[in-house]
């Protein structure tokens, strides 16, 4: 001990300084000797021929398992050019175990003084676990390591190829053949994985309860029962510029399988991986898992027996942004791009192309609610359904997406649903095809809803722009069906269905050979309000519409330029079908053959507030009604037509009831200029007028209509009454009706059937018609009765506003 004496007496300060100095001099004399800092890199370098402690290039470590045993928390291993394994014996267990705060780097060629000096991709640093050095392909793997790297968490990997391991063992060791991360989360950069297999998980990587960070790594060869490329079980790795490629895996996941993971992929591509088994995935698999994709490729991608060629989802999340599915195959599943099973995935900027799978070329939903948001999906192909998407007991939300040359065999060449209610707004559904119905869409029991949709250049055998089957009930708004094709049902082919279209456009479609160039109907009742359908073609009947026992509602249609060339240039309806037109217009169209504007065959139409004018056909140019058809029409305006026989409307043992209609400006080649009436038709006509027509009204074969209270060009009227034209049943005219303007010539859309003022019409029809009653208005909507008596013809006199000159007192 050190002694001294201290006078306290003397200054405080002084003794103050005498204490400080003991104290430091007590301390040098007791510290330890110090002991150097360790190198802050440990060098490895399998050739080199020094001490090998480490510390140098030419004193390196040959065996990288020695460097890792010596480096300590901050150091960093540098890695020189060679072959390394973790023994040089043959124990399976022996790995390459990361350390947290180690950072290991390859790709030296064993001088460089900086680490910016190296390139590992011309220096290759294998880390292999073929103990043996043996491995020919996949041959003599059974002696390799179970992995060939362990993860830490805080490690880094840098710069390495890994390669020939193979987790042939149980429980972990089956898993991870090149690497197994579990609880662990390392760094790893620059990184080829290739050549390595699982009995089990992960032939590439392996991920249980871990977070590793992966940056420009690439997988590939690599092999395993569940993600061939890499397995994630309740982990959450980052990965980022990574590729995937001809990895396999013998039942899901041959790029990726995870299991209630959420990696985050960005610039990241999985192409030529492959799932053998009957689950599949052969991009990637998620079960309960929500993986975050941005900027991702899946490209050829193939499963063998499973669904999914590019991406199987089951009971998952995932949100995909900017992604491309291409060239994906499901051979004998489903979904080539994607297949959803229980998911909600929201899809973003996604393309879909030349992908197949036997149902849903691009996507198949199953059970699942998709979100798709700007999306094109094309040139996918299915065996049999949905070449474009396929949805069953699915609800998928489009928005912004394009359908666009997709095919299928057996239905849905654009989009097949089955019990399924898609949204679909603002989405394009263009040249698409299938052998069977709906190239655009095919529903079957499926009520999609379609807002501001464009359905355009699609074939098919039935409903070249949609089919719908078996109680389907779509709800089409701001629609347009335009240039389909299809044997029946060129724009849209309804069986037992009722489609709601609103705001619609259906123009030129076209059907070969069949029916319906417009829509086909059959056993159905859709309702169709503000649609307007217009040039549309059908090669047998029906160039408009076609009706088989259908009971369809028209409301503030227009149907027009449409050709048959056999019957019904505009609607053809048979059989016991009863449809409603109120305020159509049926213009411009053309039959062949009989029925310019409409032809009835046994069929019962309501017609209320319809004008029929300027259509064509060889007999009844307006309107022809065959076998016991009952159409009765109201407020209806026939004008302008033109055909061989019966130029506004013929009748062929069929009985119509007409109240309140003008038939005039109609032509006739031979006869019936207004009405041409065989075989025993029973017309009833009253309050209506038949003037100006070339020819009025021919009868002949039993035929007598009954007519009262109207206003019929050479019938003498009830004073001088002439049998030919039918039976007289009083109120009869025969005097000029004084249109406002009359109709120039047919076929023509000219003309105002309006009453003048002075008209002989006005106040001279009958208040008491029934069956049906006297309409409340008129063609224009105008109440029917302006002053104690109804007028005669489709138009009521109505006071018009005069306007007299402001005067100065």
């Amino acid at each position: 001990s050190l002694m001294f004496s201290v006078n306290v007496h003397r200054s405080p300060l002084r003794f103050l300084r005498l204490a400080l100095f003991a104290l430091l001099l007590a301390s040098s004399i007791t510290a330890s000797p110090p002991v150097r800092a360790a190198a802050p890199i440990v060098y490895v370098h399998a050739t080199a021929s020094g001490s090998g402690d480490g510390s140098s290039w030419a004193n390196a470590y040959p065996q990288l398992s020695s460097g890792l045993v010596a480096a300590t928390s901050g150091q960093q291993i540098w890695v020189a050019a060679g072959t390394y394994r973790p023994t040089t014996g043959t124990d399976r267990a022996a790995t390459f175990t990361l350390k947290d705060g180690v950072a290991i780097y390859g790709g030296f060629a064993g001088t460089e003084t900086l680490l910016t000096e190296r390139d590992w991709t011309t220096n290759v640093v294998t880390l292999s676990g073929d103990l043996l050095g043996d491995d020919v392909g996949w041959s003599n793997y059974f002696e390799n390591s179970y992995h060939v790297v362990t993860g830490a968490s805080g490690a880094t990997l840098d710069g390495f190829t890994i390669t020939g391991g193979y987790a042939g063992g149980d429980y972990l060791n089956s898993q991870g053949g090149g690497i197994l991360n579990s609880g662990s989360s390392p760094t790893l950069r620059n990184l080829i994985v290739h050549d390595n297999r699982a009995n089990v998980d992960g032939g590439g990587m392996s991920n249980v309860n871990s977070s590793p960070t992966l940056t420009n790594v690439t997988f590939s060869a690599n092999d395993a029962y569940y993600g061939g490329g890499m397995f994630n079980e309740n982990s959450s790795p980052a990965l980022t510029n990574v590729t995937f490629s001809a990895n396999d895996a013998n039942i899901s996941g041959g790029g990726m399988s995870n299991e209630n993971s959420s990696p985050v992929l960005t610039n990241v591509t999985f192409s030529a991986n492959f799932a053998r088994g009957e689950i599949g995935g052969g991009g990637m698999y998620n079960v309960a898992s929500s993986p975050v994709l941005t900027t991702v490729t899946f490209s050829t991608n193939y499963v063998e027996s499973g669904d999914g060629g590019g991406m199987l989802n089951v009971d998952s999340s995932p949100v995909l942004t900017n992604v491309t599915f291409s060239a994906n195959d499901a051979q004998s599943g489903d979904g080539g791009g994607m297949l959803n099973v229980n998911s909600s995935p929201a899809l973003t900027n996604v393309t879909f192309s030349d992908n197949e799978a036997f149902y849903g070329g691009g996507i198949h939903n199953k059970n699942s609610s998709p979100a798709l948001t700007t999306m094109t999906i094309s040139g996918n192909t299915a065996e049999i359904g949905g070449g474009g998407m396929f949805n069953e007991n699915s609800s998928p939300t489009l928005t912004d997406v394009t359908l666009s040359s997709n095919d299928s065999s057996r239905g849905g060449g654009g989009m097949h649903n089955f019990r399924s209610d898609p949204t679909l707004t603002n989405v394009t559904i263009i040249s698409n095809t299938t052998g069977f119905g709906g190239g655009g869409i095919h529903n079957d029991n499926s009520s999609p809803i379609l807002a501001n949709v464009t359905i355009s250049g699609n074939g098919a055998s039935d409903g070249g722009g949609i089919v719908n089957l078996a109680n389907s009930n779509p709800v089409l708004t701001n629609v347009t069906i335009s240039g389909n094709g299809a044997s029946d049902g060129g724009g849209m082919y309804n069986d037992h269905s009722s489609p709601t279209l609103t705001n619609v456009t259906i123009s030129g479609n076209t059907v070969y050979p069949g029916y319906g160039g417009g829509m086909y109907n059959e056993n159905s009742h859709p309702i169709l309000t503000n649609v307007t359908i217009l040039s549309n073609t059908a090669f047998s009947n029906g160039g408009g519409i076609h009706n088989q026992h259908s009971r369809p509602a028209l409301l503030n249609v227009t149907i027009s330029g449409n050709t048959a060339f056999s019957n019904g240039g505009a609607l053809y309806s048979l059989g016991y079908d009863s449809p409603t037109l109120t305020n159509v217009t049926i213009s411009g169209n053309r039959a062949e053959n009989d029925g310019g504007g409409l032809y009835n065959n046994g069929s019962n139409p309501v017609l209320t507030n319809v004008t029929i004018s300027g259509n064509h056909a060889d007999e009844g140019g307006g309107m022809t009604s065959v076998s016991g058809s009952s159409p009765v029409l109201t407020n209806v305006t026939i004008s302008g037509n033109a055909a061989g026989n019966g130029g506004g409307l013929h009748n062929q043992n069929s009985h119509p009831i007409l109240t309140n209609v003008t038939i005039s400006g109609n032509f006739a080649g031979q006869f019936g200029g207004g009405l041409y009436n065989t075989y025993t038709s029973t017309l009833v006509l009253r309050n209506s007028i038949i003037w100006g027509n070339n020819s009025g009204i021919y009868n002949m074969t039993g035929s007598l209509p009954a007519i009262s209270f109207s206003l019929v060009q050479g019938s003498g009227g009830s004073a001088a009454w002439t049998p030919s034209v039918g039976s007289d049943g009083g109120g009869n005219l025969d005097a000029d009706p004084l249109f406002v303007m009359p109709v120039p010539g047919a076929p023509t859309l000219g003309g105002n059937l309006r009453l003048q003022p002075g008209s002989p019409a006005l106040d001279a029809g009958s208040n008491t018609v029934s069956n049906p009653s006297l309409p409340a208005t008129d063609r224009d909507g105008s109440p029917r009765i302006m002053n104690t008596t109804v007028d005669m013809g489709a138009y009521e006199r109505y006071p018009r506003q005069v306007w007299l000159p402001l005067l100065r007192r």
